[in-house]
């Protein structure tokens, strides 16, 4: 009776042993180059998997249940060069080491222009408002400013006065 009790319980618990044993893991530290300072949020992935982690705040990643075999490993973040380790050895039920020490790179751009115009309708105004450029002065033929304001819809000028003259809706 004891004998088939033995049986039994090898029988349920080897499965569960044999597929716990079957993944390794991955893992390391990742460091800024010159300061030696650790990289919180480097995004560290295994090339041909889904597999990945992103660093803590310490720098530090754990990748879990990555089946035995070689893999290339990445280490990408924004600003640092990308790193790769190359043939990392992972074993069933070992711990494979992979650290990574990232060099700042110059992220090159093309130039973005942005031309600032003024809309058409300002929500924020509640009267008419007429405005003349520097463009529109340098088109305009005249000399004085006043030249200018006569050449306003809604001003009048006589003499050397200038009136404004204000419509009322009704």
């Amino acid at each position: 009776m004891l004998r088939k009790i033995c049986i039994l319980i090898f029988v349920l618990i080897f499965p569960v042993m044999a597929i716990a044993q079957n993944y390794g893991k991955i893992i390391g530290k990742v460091i800024d180059d010159k300061t030696k300072d650790a990289l919180p949020g480097v995004n560290v992935i295994i090339e041909g998997t889904q597999l990945g982690a992103a660093t803590d705040l310490e720098g530090k990643y754990v990748i879990l249940q990555v089946l035995p075999g070689y893999y290339n490993i990445r280490a990408d973040y924004m600003g640092y060069q990308s790193v790769r380790v190359e043939q990392l050895l992972v074993r069933a039920n070992h711990i494979a080491y992979a650290d990574f020490s990232l060099g700042p790179k110059v992220l090159e751009m093309e130039e973005v222009v942005v031309v600032a115009e003024r809309p058409v309708v300002e929500k924020d105004i509640t009267a008419t408002v007429r405005s003349v450029t520097d463009q529109e002065m340098q088109n305009i033929p005249s000399t004085t400013v006043n030249d200018i304001l006569q050449m306003q819809a809604g001003v009048v000028s006589r003499g050397d006065c200038t009136f404004v003259v204000e419509e009322q809706v009704k």
